[in-house]
């Protein structure tokens, strides 16, 4: 509503959406009261690194939003480059200390919409684009790539039941020994094979996997379709050593050790022919 206010006398504003990245951890971590007290904790910080120039929401979950007085792409740069000091110290919960990290998109009138709805649809379609970018302090809107929003809302929704329909493939890729010119190991990669859209690569649908809480059950069937490969493997004399990457959601999980053993033992195998990866950006 005071967005709407605002633009019916400033057609010069800026939207930009921020978003929380991995918030879904501390929440399933350490529960949804430590998040609360994380979002309280963030939006104190907002107001008073960047109250005096913007108005400041909270839009629910992680994301927050800003309107900010900007006639230019620079302009909204400008002012984006206040959340830096909002992120800049850790946050201090139940003797953690929580580096947080932001993705901000953002959006300005009257060039990417001529309304308040508008507006803060496209700074948080640019937001997930941001996401998908990794490393960006700031991206704007771009309407080439509004499909992808609406393209990630299909897939988050289609997501849960791709692996009870089949969908999910498991390749295998080999890692070969450059002394003994052989064979050793082999990388076990995760693809979604969608009846429309054909193969989609992990880092298209892991983040959904993760944002959806959908990345445990993912893994395990990662773990299980691996460990019935690994069985037919070495019943036909291949004792090589398999490479599973799973997610930082699934290390911190309390049962994650527990159920890679049950696996390993249902299917008879050696703790030492499985290699469990974490990607670099998790860790």
């Amino acid at each position: 509503e005071a967005l709407r206010q605002t633009m019916t006398t400033s057609p010069n504003v800026g939207v930009i959406v921020v978003g929380l990245d991995h918030f879904a951890d501390i929440n399933n971590t350490l529960g949804h009261a430590i998040g609360d007290r994380v979002i309280t904790e963030m939006a104190g910080r907002l107001v008073r690194e960047m109250g005096a120039s913007a108005t400041i929401a909270h839009l629910g979950g992680d994301q927050f939003a800003l309107s900010v007085d900007a006639r230019s792409a620079d302009a909204l740069e400008s002012a984006a480059a206040g959340l830096a000091l909002a992120f800049r110290d850790p946050a201090h919960v139940e003797g953690l200390a929580l580096h947080l990290i932001g993705t901000a998109g953002a959006a300005l009138a009257p060039v990417h919409g001529d309304s308040a709805e508008a507006l803060l649809r496209h700074a948080e379609s640019a937001m997930y684009r941001g996401k998908e970018r990794r490393g960006s302090s700031l991206t704007l809107y771009d309407p080439a790539h509004d499909h992808h929003s609406r393209q990630r809302l299909a897939l988050m929704g289609e997501l849960p039941g791709a692996i009870e329909r089949g969908e999910m493939r498991l390749h295998v890729q080999p890692k070969a020994s450059l002394a003994g010119r052989e064979v050793v190991g082999v990388e076990c990669l995760v693809r979604w094979v969608h009846p429309v859209l054909g193969i989609i690569a992990p880092d298209r649908f892991i983040p959904l996997a993760e944002q959806t809480g959908q990345i445990r059950h993912l893994t395990r069937w990662l773990l299980e379709t691996t460990a019935r490969q690994m069985r037919l493997a070495e019943d036909r004399g291949l004792l090589l050593r398999w490479a599973v990457n799973i997610s930082a959601v699934d290390l911190l999980s309390p049962d994650f050790a527990q159920s890679v053993g049950d696996v390993l033992r249902v299917h008879g195998l050696a703790p030492g022919r499985l290699v469990v990866e974490v990607t670099e950006s998790a860790a």
